[in-house]
């Protein structure tokens, strides 16, 4: 017993003894490192392979590590520089002189993407700008680098000769490599030696605070706290180690490891005198400097007063010709003044003859003019008399005429009588019939255009009816599923009331606490079991089954918890909504996202108001919690414009769910809300096609009696009835919020299958293009381009494509020849599909795709095409890639044994198998150098 107790009191006292020692090294290692002479400068990878928020969390990496250090002139500065195609300077290393606005400047670095890594640059600028008496460095202290990058650059050669330049000065570099895409020889030859102490790597940006601790240690030390595996211990630099015995600080080789327990008043002592002396010597050079600075600027300033001198003289003199200049030219002036005025003199009075002589002229032609005048008035009053005296004698004679004739007229009358009266009569008839005939026509053709009027009018009517009848079908419709979530809901409150009063727990008023199916649940588990936490009653906590009496409360309650979403809000912003109506708007979306599983994890948000152009003003997933995303939403301003809807869903197809922004298997959604007409329709329809064929559910909400039923079903998504809502004003919004996301929850995740290629490989399409002719060839050719587009949207850089179309290895064209010696091509045979394949094999065999795996992929004609040869002769290929599309009648070589072959019954079926065929293709190809993943095609 009394052994018993001795080990235990042992233990207990080696154990304390132990922590004492761990909290004495790592006081003395933060000690040393708070008070250590560093210049250090990081180098930052800004390249657009990073995302933003990884880029912000290498800022905070930086923060952490410099909240370590002790900032000012006699202990640790620090300087920035990030890059990308280029490098960009943030502050140097003498800039900052205490730690507070220090760490304010580094987390005002922001993101600036560049097109490529162009580590080489930056380092350079680094050695040869930031390392310099100018701009900081001090002479006794020492200089460290930290190179952060998350892929390769693009000049390797550069970079390895500007990290060896920089090592060449004394510059102590270390690097960081992140993610899976960094090479480890680049870190090598970037990092001082040995490696295994200036080279870290990490998986991702999240984990760099994991290595904070080591690095700090590093920098502080200039040696590693654990050397690589050998055989034989090996030494490190010279250091300066805390002897135990002695009680002093002794130089010496350590091996392997570094142990330094205390610290005593006398080497505090001795470190303190030696850094004043320090400082003291660097203040003598300084005024050296100065001095020599100040007699430097005094030799410039009297050379100054001499130039300044020598211009005052020549300005005067300047001034002196400039002044006998004015008066020449002053002189001449006067004398050409004087002659202007003797010209214009002489003019004046030859003007004055000719005025004269002119006005003589003019007298004797207006004389002339006035006699002609009297002449030819005479001579015209001369002609009319005797026109007069004509016209009377004519007058006299046509009156007797006249008289004659009406007395011939009597004569005539008198002899026609009844016969001319009576065709008179006729005539009279005859015209009245045509007017009222034409009064007919005239009234036939209003009436005409009267009924047409009224058709038009009938049809607009009919139109507007049947619109007021489907708006109110699925008002009618909408409401039907209000009214049944209702019941579903109070269904589920009895369910979870009954339940709990069978347990005997206190529920209170379940109304109270949401129990409506929708935000009942938080993601807190206790035991297995789900809580339910009151907002008005905090202290009052609720614990609900899973599962009880066969009722499923999970499934039941919280429909969205465990199914990842990525949801755009698309809101219109132009002027017809109106400043009110958009704050309306506004409250409406922070509503709707309260209903959301908002995380990282869970449902991601993302908002883009549209009007003449779209804006993101909530990035999708930039912020992952209720609060923040509340307050970013009710701070989106109000733009006004125009609608231009297409721009904004355009954006959301092409950039909102690209690779890198969105998440593998999480559901895509985008709700779309709007109160009028887009701005072009046609490109709206277009674009909204786009997003459905993605794979993209659209939901829209159209608000008010401005808006286009067709242009909206064309958005929404397929059947229209989930998708479409319709609503009579912005107060009415809240109404369907519960329905909406009750259909946003159903929307499955996305599980479609695209390729990753371990390496390079070179795509070959296959296809006879003079056996199948113009119109199979063309189907064949749109299939392809839509998936060779899909390799392009994934951005594959080491992945090649070419086509054969033909292989005519004859002369397809023959010079002129006689009947007989044309007649012995009868015998000559035509290349088709099978020949194509042995071109490709060839190809292969010959080694004509350099470092690149090729893949055949070969369309045949099950009709026109030699099938029982040639898939035969592909599934026979076991060392190539070679996919098969079959199209038209199953053939009847058996293939249900080749992975690699895809039937196809039509080439109008073609164009919908495109993601078919990619599953297809990636999935057989699995196996060789190919990774089939979940992700976005």
């Amino acid at each position: 017993m009394h052994l018993l107790i001795f080990i235990t009191l042992f233990l207990s006292i080696v154990h304390v003894h132990g922590q004492e020692t761990t909290t004495i090294d790592r006081e003395r290692q933060a000690y040393i490192c708070a008070n250590s002479v560093l210049d250090l400068v990081f180098v930052l990878d800004s390249s657009a392979s990073i995302w933003e928020p990884d880029f912000y969390r290498q800022i905070k990496f930086v923060e952490n590590i410099v909240k370590q250090f002790e900032i000012g002139p006699a202990y640790t500065q620090v300087g920035a520089v990030t890059y990308g195609q280029t490098y960009w300077h943030k502050f140097h290393l003498n800039r900052f002189n205490q730690k507070k606005p220090l760490l304010q400047a580094i987390k005002r670095i922001r993101y600036r993407p560049g097109s490529y890594t162009n580590t080489g640059d930056a380092i350079k600028y680094m050695n040869e700008e930031m390392f310099t008496e100018n701009h900081g460095d001090r002479f006794l202290s020492r200089n460290i680098a930290v190179v952060i990058t998350d892929g390769r650059s693009q000049e390797k050669n550069k970079t390895r000769e500007m990290a060896l330049a920089a090592q060449r000065r004394g510059i102590k570099m270390f690097a960081i490599g992140v993610g899976k895409k960094v090479s480890q020889r680049e870190l090598q030859n970037i990092a001082s030696d040995p490696d295994w102490e200036h080279v870290f790597e990490v998986d991702n940006y999240k984990a760099l605070d994991s290595i904070k601790d080591t690095l700090t240690s590093r920098t502080c030390y200039e040696l590693t706290t654990a050397g690589p595996p050998a055989t034989t211990p090996t030494p490190a630099p010279p250091v300066n180690v805390w002897d135990e015995n002695n009680r002093r600080i002794i130089h010496t080789t350590r091996w392997n490891r570094t142990t330094i327990t205390k610290w005593t008043e006398e080497d505090e002592l001795l470190r303190r005198l030696e850094e004043e002396r320090q400082l003291r010597e660097q203040e003598e050079q300084r005024r050296l400097r100065d001095l020599e600075e100040q007699r430097r600027l005094n030799e410039i300033e009297n050379e100054q007063r001499r130039l300044q001198e020598l211009e005052n003289e020549q300005r005067r003199l300047r001034e002196f010709n400039a002044e006998q200049q004015r008066l020449r030219d002053l002189a001449e002036q006067n004398r050409l003044r004087a002659l202007d005025t003797e010209q214009q003199r002489l003019r004046d009075i030859a003007e004055q003859n000719r005025l004269r002589a002119l006005e003589a002229e003019q007298q004797r032609l207006r004389d002339l003019a006035e006699q002609n005048r009297l002449r030819a008035l005479e001579a015209e009053q001369q002609r009319l008399r005797d026109l007069d005296e004509q016209n009377r004698l004519r007058a006299s004679e046509a009156e007797k005429q006249r008289l004659r004739d009406l007395e011939d007229e009597h004569r005539r009358r008198m002899l026609l009588g009844e016969d001319q009266r009576r065709q008179n009569e006729l005539e009279d008839q005859r015209l009245r019939e045509q007017e009222q005939e034409r009064n007919r026509l005239e009234a036939e053709k209003r009436r005409l255009l009267d009924l047409e009027a009224d058709r038009v009018r009938r049809q607009e009517e009919a139109d507007r009816l049947r619109r007021e009848q489907e708006a109110e079908r699925l008002r009618r419709e909408q409401e039907a599923d209000r009214i049944r979530r209702e019941q579903e809901a109070e269904r589920r409150r009895k369910l979870l009331e009954d339940e709990m009063r069978r347990r005997q727990l206190p529920f209170g008023n379940a109304n109270r606490w949401g129990v409506n199916g929708l935000g009942l649940f938080n993601n807190g588990r206790r035991n297995g079991n789900m809580e339910l936490t009151s907002r008005d009653k905090p202290d009052m906590t609720f614990v609900v089954p899973e599962s009880a009496n066969g009722v499923d409360y999970k499934k039941l309650f919280g429909r969205c918890n465990d199914k990842p979403a990525d949801i755009y809000f698309v809101m219109d912003s132009s002027s017809s909504i109106g400043r009110q109506n958009y704050k309306k708007q506004k409250s409406f979306l922070v509503n709707l996202v309260r209903k959301f599983d908002i995380g990282s994890d869970k449902t991601r948000v993302g908002v883009i108001p549209f009007s003449n152009d779209y804006r993101v003003a909530v990035p999708l997933g930039l912020i992952n919690d209720i609060g923040g995303l509340s307050k970013a939403i009710h701070n989106i301003p109000y733009t006004r414009g125009g609608t231009h809807t297409a721009a904004a869903l355009k954006y959301v197809k092409n950039f909102g769910f690209a690779s890198g922004t969105s998440r593998q298997n999480a559901a895509q959604i985008v709700i779309v809300l709007t109160d009028g007409y887009s701005r072009d329709p046609e490109s709206t329809k277009h674009e909204a096609k786009k997003l459905h064929d993605a794979g993209i559910n659209t939901f829209v909400i159209g608000i008010g009696d401005g808006i286009d039923m067709e242009e909206l079903r064309s958005i929404a998504s397929e059947p229209n009835d989930k998708h479409l809502f319709l609503v009579d004003d912005f107060n009415a919004l809240d109404s369907i919020k519960d329905l909406l996301v009750s259909r946003a929850c159903d929307i499955p995740a996305n599980s479609i299958v695209v390729c990753q290629t371990a390496g390079p490989m070179d795509i070959v399409f296959m296809y006879d293009t003079l056996n199948l002719g113009s119109e199979r060839t063309d189907s064949i050719a749109n299939f392809i381009f839509k998936v060779v587009d899909v390799f392009d949207q994934q951005a594959f850089n080491n992945i090649m494509v070419r086509r054969y179309i033909d292989y005519c290895p004859i002369d397809t064209q023959t010079s002129l020849m006689l009947p007989r010696d044309f007649l012995s091509l009868r015998g000559e045979v035509r290349p088709g599909m099978y020949d194509i394949l042995k071109k490709f094999m060839t190809g292969v065999q010959n080694k004509e795709y350099n470092n690149a795996r090729p893949v055949g992929i070969t369309f045949i004609d099950s009709k026109l095409d030699d099938v029982e040869t040639i898939l035969p002769y592909i599934k026979s290929i076991s060392d190539t890639n070679i996919f098969a599309v079959v199209i038209g009648p199953e053939p009847k070589f058996n293939t249900s044994d080749m992975r690699n072959v895809l039937l196809v019954p039509s080439y109008e079926a073609l164009d919908e198998l495109v993601r078919l065929f990619l599953r297809h293709f990636c999935t057989t190809l699995s196996n060789v150098n190919l990774n089939t993943v979940p992700a976005l095609l």
